[in-house]
């Protein structure tokens, strides 16, 4: 399904501090090709040769370090579990923290305990989600930059706490049986047993340079070393983009790798306000016929507001920071002034505060000052679900299932 009829759609930005609109500009230069620089402000237009240069730095560092690795300089270790890497080529927004949760469900569904290693980047708000999501289940977490390093201190520390009968006083209800790197495509030091790769469909690949000039972390030959593809909000486009990126990436695919679409499918919503605590779970039809009010601070703000209109709401208008952002104070006033707004522009219509829950997450003191305005701050709920003609949630089930079983077999044979 494809969204149209857009046209009360309208993008508000704010910014605040010298850092933030630094950050906001990178953003806007690495979607605008070179042609059309001329429309961006001053600002931006001067910040362009620095970040070109940086680039250049930035993709020699790439070469050098593959490289190492590929002479074997730098050592790759291989966990007594399997692993399996959610990454992506370009920078934010590919929906890999909502895969690293359809994995580990997929797994807790198996009676397999799943160890979710992440580097917790700016702050680990997407940990924040994830262990909230996750928290009455035997997932472990482990956080830090070095990977590699905590997965080894955590399977050792498990394994001696087994050997000294501490796992059922402690509470662990299975062994650790996988491994799931969250962003870890470019982190080489950790083998891995699948390589699943997230593409945004909306934004793809920007202005195809790479960091900082660019959104690409990699180029997109880096899709060769994938297992699966996966086209995240496969649904907010038209068919014919879809065949298209299919068209581009077919060059880079592997032999055998699978081509899979996502989308978020919303759950509900949840309203949280200052006089109560806990939240209220709401169904979906309160967003129908609303005026929203996306607020976000995330890699793909676009998909929100579109699932906004999906979902029925009549008029949607964004408040966009940049990703991982931390709300201040003046964040909110502005906030508040552009909620107020619209209450005026729309006097005889529901006017809803709407947000991500990754947003939410990230500072709930901070967000819940919000919960003054209208009715509340209403965060979405959503979860990854696999969709499309490229692939169905049966057969990556099916590989999932395999590639457990086949790494379980290895390590029987290796301990026998």
């Amino acid at each position: 399904m494809c969204v149209r009829g857009l046209s009360f759609r309208v993008r508000l930005e704010v910014m605040s501090g010298f850092a933030q609109r630094i950050r906001y500009a990178v953003s806007r230069i690495s979607a605008v090709e070179q042609y059309s620089l001329s429309s961006l402000p001053v600002l931006e237009r001067s910040l362009v040769p620095v970040l070109s240069v940086a680039s250049t730095f930035y993709t020699f560092g790439i070469l050098v370090r593959q490289l190492l690795y590929q002479l074997g300089i730098f050592g790759r270790t291989r966990l007594p579990i399997p692993v399996i890497s959610v990454g992506n080529v370009t920078w934010g927004g590919t929906g890999k923290t909502p895969m690293v949760e359809y994995l580990a469900r997929h797994y807790l569904a198996a009676c397999v305990s799943p160890l979710i290693l992440s580097r917790g980047y700016r702050g680990g708000d997407e940990v924040h989600l994830l262990q909230k999501h996750l928290q009455d289940t035997p997932t472990r977490f482990g956080v830090g930059s070095n990977r590699t390093k905590v997965a080894l201190s955590i399977l050792r520390h498990e394994a001696e706490q087994r050997s000294n009968g501490l796992a059922s006083i402690i509470g662990w209800k299975a062994e650790i049986g996988v491994a799931i790197l969250d962003d870890g495509m470019q982190h080489w030091a950790l083998e891995r047993d699948l390589e699943i790769v997230m593409i945004n469909s909306l934004t793809l690949w920007g202005n195809e340079r790479l960091v900082p000039r660019g959104p690409m972390r990699e180029s997109l030959e880096a899709i060769e070393r994938a297992h699966v593809v996966v086209l995240h909000h496969a649904n907010l486009v038209l068919d014919d983009q879809l065949k298209s990126i299919r068209e581009t990436i077919d060059p880079f695919l592997r032999k055998g790798s699978i081509v899979l679409s996502s989308h978020m499918r919303p759950l509900c919503i949840y309203r949280y306000t200052k006089s109560s605590y806990l939240p209220s779970e709401l169904p979906l039809l309160e967003v129908k016929g609303a005026v929203t009010l996306c607020v976000s601070a995330v890699g793909c703000p676009e998909s929100l507001d579109l699932i906004l209109l999906q979902v029925g709401a009549s008029h949607v208008e964004r408040l966009d920071f940049v990703d991982h952002h931390k709300f201040k104070n003046e964040d909110l006033k502005g906030i508040a002034e552009v909620f107020k707004q619209l209450q005026l522009r729309f006097p005889h219509q529901r006017v809803m505060l709407v947000t991500t829950e990754k947003d939410y997450m990230r500072d709930p003191a901070v967000m819940i000052e919000l919960g003054n305005l209208g009715e509340g701050i209403f965060v979405l709920h959503s979860a990854l679900e696999i969709v499309g003609c490229h692939g169905n949630d049966q057969s990556f089930r099916e590989l999932l299932g395999s590639v457990y079983r086949q790494q379980n077999s290895k390590r029987m044979r290796l301990t026998s």
